[in-house]
């Protein structure tokens, strides 16, 4: 894997502030993946999900010979992704929040902690989830949002 590190600054009351922190790597595992979704909405979830992790995949519709219903979506991939985390603090209530995309396969956590939280034991509890190792980084914060496939 190859990391890519982005710092952002931006202009706040004056001073120049972090407005962003992010760290992207490529994920190259070469294992092809088949996924066959039935349901809309799920096949909506599957789809963004794959675009955002910029994975290379055609869908392939598959509809009754007689009535052209759709029964079914299969996806065929090979899971070489992009993952990463970003970290965004927001200056006026003292929090940051983190948006953790494909450590655990296609999905998404944003996951907020107070300012004050953000300290070197829950930087590594970070690290091991990024290492691929068990933690409990997502536990110690308030989970906003959690998008799987």
């Amino acid at each position: 894997m190859s990391f890519r590190p982005d710092i952002r600054k931006r202009p706040y009351q004056g001073q120049q502030v972090t407005d962003h922190v992010a760290l992207n790597c490529d994920i190259r595992t070469g294992q092809e993946v088949q996924l066959t979704k039935n349901f809309l909405t799920d096949i909506e979830k599957l789809e963004r999900r794959i675009q955002q992790s910029c994975v290379q995949c055609t869908p392939e519709p598959i509809r009754d010979p007689d009535t052209g219903k759709l029964i079914e979506v299969r996806y065929g991939f090979v899971a070489d992704m992009q993952a990463g985390v970003r970290l965004k603090p927001n200056h006026d209530d003292a929090t940051v929040r983190f948006t953790v995309d494909n450590l655990e396969g296609l999905a998404r956590w944003v996951i907020a902690f107070e300012a004050a939280d953000v300290t070197v034991p829950l930087l590594d509890e970070l690290a091991k989830w990024i290492a691929g190792q068990p933690n409990d980084f997502a536990r110690r914060g308030r989970v906003l949002e959690l998008r799987e496939c």
